[in-house]
């Protein structure tokens, strides 16, 4: 427990941190027809609590919530989500309430000598399973880059949060290959707001020789990340 505390801030703490200026607050009350004067910070977090029917402290197991995506800065909501997932699965804590139930996974897994393909469709259980029996039955260890060159993160105009990372494995004092992974979030109303797993790609790659710690632009993956068109672009 005290592990998912640290790595999982609750709503009210994102709410309060200075980066989330009285502003943004502000105008998310207003583009949900909610009737507010620009007052006291600790009086408009209340509100949007209240407005997403969530009680403080309570869901701390659940991925980070964030008020306006668009008005916080998204590469640092990708690497508080890296920090968070990764402890989670180190410490083999992730559990199917993280992941939607119609989740997809796709897992490559490329060793010096083959490569084979798994994948899991439309089912929250099958993929924390494949994850939990990746992680165990390799003794594996997820470190993630959590420079700018490691994670980083994009937004639609739909909503959805596309998060790619990369990093590498180590069995105890051993590096053993390197590794990237892409998620796709989107909020779940039903659980206070909160965003949950909508699909996974994990490519995993064992080699014994790791120089340099790896960076996105040397993945497979950076594709499937530019490729997403912030509002931004859209308009």
């Amino acid at each position: 427990m005290d592990a998912i505390l640290l790595h999982s801030p609750t709503a009210e703490s994102v709410l309060l941190r200075k980066r989330v200026s009285r502003e943004i607050l502000f105008k998310y009350l207003h583009n949900n027809s909610v009737p507010m004067t620009l007052t006291h910070k600790g009086t408009m977090v209340k509100k949007i609590l209240e407005l997403w029917k969530c009680i403080p402290h309570e869901e701390s197991t659940s991925t980070i919530p964030k008020p306006d995506v668009e008005a916080c800065e998204i590469d640092e909501m990708a690497r508080q989500f890296t920090n968070w997932f990764y402890s989670m699965v180190n410490q083999c804590q992730l559990g199917m309430e993280h992941f939607w139930q119609d989740c997809n996974m796709c897992l490559v897994l490329n060793s010096e000598k083959d490569c084979s393909k798994l994948e899991v469709k439309n089912s929250a259980p099958d993929v924390v399973q494949l994850i939990w029996d990746t992680k165990t039955r390799n003794n594996l260890y997820f470190s993630p880059n959590l420079s700018h060159e490691g994670v980083q993160g994009r937004t639609d105009v739909h909503g959805l949060v596309v998060i790619l990372v990369c990093g590498t494995l180590h069995q105890q004092d051993r590096c053993v290959g390197i590794f990237e992974q892409l998620f796709g979030l989107i909020r779940d109303p039903s659980a206070c707001n909160n965003w949950k797993i909508k699909y996974t790609n994990l490519n995993l790659k064992g080699t014994s020789i790791v120089t340099n710690l790896p960076t996105l632009a040397e993945g497979s993956l950076l594709r499937s990340l530019t490729s997403v068109s912030n509002p931004s672009q859209s308009a």
